[in-house]
């Protein structure tokens, strides 16, 4: 079975971060993005399930956007995407806009 990964994607024309699951993010960044008439990013990805999905969904419920797995991209979420991406940068937020920078080693 193909391990399974949670991703944030994000749209910042909504200013919005997508938290799901796919065991090919790459291709589902790529489906996202045809139906989708902003700009996507990802953001990151950690190992994950539906169960790990569901209590993030949960957990930051009370900025869950009207449609579905989107979430407003609040400090909060972007501390746990920093602390949970399995890729080698961190994101920051700045006057409204993302910036990837390189995660120090500790």
């Amino acid at each position: 079975m193909k391990e399974t990964y949670l991703y944030y994607i994000y749209d910042s024309a909504t200013d919005s971060v997508k938290l799901g699951i796919s065991n090919n993010i790459k291709k589902r960044l790529q489906t996202l993005q045809t139906s989708h008439g902003n700009r996507l990013m990802l953001l990151g990805y950690q190992v994950g399930n539906i169960i790990v999905e569901r209590m993030l969904h949960l957990k930051f419920k009370h900025y869950q956007k009207s449609f579905g797995e989107w979430f407003e991209f609040s400090d909060e979420i972007q501390n746990y995407v920093n602390e949970n991406n399995l890729m080698n940068f961190a994101v920051e937020k700045i006057d409204g806009k993302i910036f990837v920078l390189a995660k120090m080693k500790k």
